[in-house]
């Protein structure tokens, strides 16, 4: 896959990626090709998302990160990415988290909001 200079990135990054309700063909190349890239995937309902990993063939390491247990799972991303890691946020429930993004750029943590249709929509909710 021949990539934009701008998908280019040598920092540890938080990707927002928005996944498709219940039709898996709306899931989009690149989504796919970040999923495939980070080191671990946290998602609101790991049940859902597995379903994704397996129909793409997707291996990284999925993670609960969801409304109960956000503050303790948000430190532990934080400190992943703090370490050089990558992290895909999914929301595939309705939440989107607002904490784990609100911290991000408090601390100047590079993210990125995928697909690219849903950059406008997905990038009002975790900073209201």
């Amino acid at each position: 896959m021949i990539r934009q200079k701008s998908f280019e990135n040598d920092q540890p990054t938080l990707y927002l990626v928005a996944t498709p309700i219940g039709n898996l063909g709306e899931m989009t190349p690149r989504a796919i090709e970040i999923l495939k890239s980070v080191d671990v995937i946290a998602a609101e309902d790991t049940r859902n998302t597995m379903k994704l990993l397996s129909h793409f063939d997707i291996q990284t390491h999925c993670i609960a990160h969801h409304m109960h247990n956000e503050y303790e799972s948000a430190k532990g991303l934080l400190t992943l990415l703090e370490e050089g890691k990558n992290v895909a946020l999914v929301s595939d429930a309705g939440y989107p988290d607002r904490l784990l993004f609100q911290w991000s750029v408090k601390l100047d943590i590079m993210w990125s909001l995928f697909p690219e249709p849903m950059r406008h929509s997905m990038l009002w909710s975790p900073v209201a």
